[in-house]
């Protein structure tokens, strides 16, 4: 009797994709690593489970922003096991902020690209409402022990800066007025991430040439 491969996008609409989690960064890290390739797979419902979150369970704010905002920038399913009854403000406020939710929640479930690596600097991209809207989500990833400063050029991301474009710094709460900068900076936390969501025009660009 010979077995036939099955893939799981068509059987389900999640799967697990890692051992179980641990509240360490470096977990956090491991599982974001394995789930880099493996974008093709998320679609319109079917999506990459990346366990649930480790928010507010012993890694720091900074960590735990960055491990939510990958989380969300992934496509993960979301899902928490925090105590609501003891839970901090500051927890409550990472597991609640909209705006990152609406990034794992845009309708063209695009699973973000490690676009460049640095080794322990990287650059994610997420495009959002679909691949040619003028519109993506970018992670800057410190993975280093130090704060970093990470820049990226907007053409790296689809952007055409000569057109003109504005971003919102989602954590910060920050948003530019209009710019044509070609490059953009910003220091990052260790264990940290900076996350902005871009509004311009797009350039004639494929996200689907990263591996």
């Amino acid at each position: 009797m010979s077995i036939l491969p099955i893939r799981a996008s068509s059987i389900a609409d999640s799967w697990r994709i890692s051992g179980d989690i641990d509240n360490k960064f470096h977990s956090i890290l491991h599982i974001i690593d394995l789930n880099a390739d493996l974008w093709k797979y998320a679609s319109p419902g079917h999506f990459n489970d990346m366990d649930m979150s480790q928010v507010g369970r012993g890694m720091s704010y900074e960590e735990d922003k960055a491990h939510f905002s990958m989380w969300c920038m992934m496509n993960s399913p979301l899902m928490s096991g925090n105590d609501l009854s003891t839970i901090s403000k500051e927890t409550l406020d990472i597991l609640t902020n909209k705006e990152i939710i609406a990034l794992n929640q845009d309708p063209l479930c695009y699973q973000a690209r490690r676009i460049i690596d640095q080794g322990d600097l990287e650059i994610w991209g997420k495009p959002l409402g679909s691949t040619m809207s003028g519109e993506v989500a970018v992670a800057l990833l410190n993975r280093s022990e130090t704060d970093q400063s990470i820049e990226f050029d907007l053409e790296a991301v689809g952007i055409d800066a000569e057109k003109g474009y504005s971003y919102r710094d989602i954590w910060a709460s920050y948003t530019s007025e209009q710019m044509k900068d070609t490059k953009l900076c910003f220091e990052v936390p260790a264990h940290g991430v900076v996350v902005l969501r871009i509004k311009g025009h797009s350039l004639p660009f494929n996200f689907y040439q990263y591996k």
